[in-house]
């Protein structure tokens, strides 16, 4: 069985959605997440056409949780500041990215 993936693209005309794919964790910001949010980024950016994204979560309850700390409750100690830092590499490269990016708040959002 394939996994459902939990950051994936929508695109119904030239604004593209990046939509944060998992309700069943509130679309906590796993690693899985942030690296699939890193590459999504890197795909509209590439595109010539893109000018601006939306990000959102799915559903509509939870905009996301933040961080997810089920699975930084899991990691080694020492691990704990590289999951930190890689959320903030990733949320700082949305910051300086050529498209203008729009937060679709559709609930709670939550975390650090």
């Amino acid at each position: 069985m394939m996994e459902r993936p939990s950051v994936r693209v929508e695109r119904d005309g030239q604004v593209p959605v990046v939509l944060v794919d998992r309700p069943e964790a509130a679309n906590a910001l796993s690693l899985a997440v942030l690296d699939g949010i890193e590459a999504a980024f890197a795909a509209l950016e590439a595109d010539s056409t893109c000018r601006c994204v939306v990000v959102s979560g799915a559903g509509t309850r939870v905009f996301s949780a933040g961080g997810d700390i089920a699975q930084m409750r899991d990691l080694p100690k020492a691990d704990g500041p590289a999951f930190v830092a890689r959320g903030q590499a990733v949320l700082g490269r949305l910051a300086s990215s050529r498209l203008v990016s729009i937060a679709a708040l559709n609930g709670h959002a939550l975390g650090g």
